[in-house]
């Protein structure tokens, strides 16, 4: 009787661990992909996080957030500030995801209200403070864990900001480069005509991130536009793109289509989608 417990338990235990390790192997691509995500980003690509509600695009750029404020190919943070923009309504959202998930590791200075000059003074205070680097040169004290108030001034690492200010007051974080920008809910930036779209092309950084839950149109100078956000000219100008890929893919597309041309549309489709070009 004993003997048939103890095998038993031994197949449970066995199952358990294969369980275990079957979860590991599973989540083996989800790691390996959010390594990439930061090794693209070390080395100023851009990218677009077009995944379904509740996926954890969110916790995705925390950690991401956190990993290239901290870490960098030599030894040295890879970034010194980070912008993430979003609607109003999200602002707060953004900055309690990170006191949840990272609580007082990184000072977070949020914009979504109040007077011009209250704006441009937090702004400001963002742009003055914001750099890691004023900190190592003696010009800016360390965070204290205490918070403001205790007796040694705050370095904010990351604002969180609405579109509509950033739209009003953008010339003033385009004054300086910046590490990253987050643009949530990104598929507002379909439009490079927009006053939005420009205020953020105008800010000065490379790392860019578009996060959206929300399917594009199929139309392709919407995803020319987003594309071109995250990594300007690599499909090269509005005109450039419509002569080498757009006019081809609908060509291809249409009703009266050879099969050449179907084809050679799929493999300029392809192209833009793979970024084999």
């Amino acid at each position: 009787m004993e003997e048939t417990q103890l095998a038993s338990r031994k197949r449970t235990g066995g199952s358990q661990s294969a369980d275990r390790s079957s979860n590991f192997q599973a989540m083996n691509p989800i790691r390996r992909h959010r390594g990439q995500d930061r090794r693209m980003l070390t080395f100023s690509c851009g990218q677009i996080k077009a995944e379904w509600i509740g996926l954890g695009k969110t916790l995705q750029c925390v950690s991401l957030v956190y990993t290239l404020l901290k870490q960098g190919p030599e030894g040295k943070p890879t970034i010194e500030s980070c912008v993430i923009a979003s609607p109003a309504s999200l602002v707060k959202n953004w900055a309690n995801e990170f006191q949840k998930w990272l609580g007082l590791r990184v000072s977070c200075l949020t914009v979504d209200g109040g007077s011009k000059a209250q704006i441009a003074s937090k702004l400001q205070t963002f742009v003055s403070q914001s750099g890691n680097s004023l900190m190592r040169a003696g010009l800016l004290s360390p965070p204290f864990p205490h918070g403001p108030g205790s007796g040694r001034r705050r370095l904010y690492s990351l604002l969180v900001i609405s579109y509509e200010t950033l739209r009003t007051h953008g010339s003033v974080l385009a004054s300086r480069p910046l590490g990253l920008i987050i643009c949530d809910e990104g598929h507002r930036l379909k439009n490079m005509q927009n006053q939005t779209y420009q205020a953020l092309d105008a800010l000065q950084t490379k790392r860019r991130i578009i996060v959206s839950g929300t399917p594009i149109q199929n139309d392709l100078t919407e995803y020319y536009s987003l594309l071109n956000f995250v990594n300007p000219s690599l499909l090269g100008t509005p005109n450039e793109f419509r002569k080498n890929f757009a006019n081809v893919i609908e060509r291809g597309r249409d009703s009266l289509a050879t099969e050449e041309e179907k084809l050679f549309g799929q493999e300029k489709l392809n192209d833009v989608t793979t970024f084999k070009i």
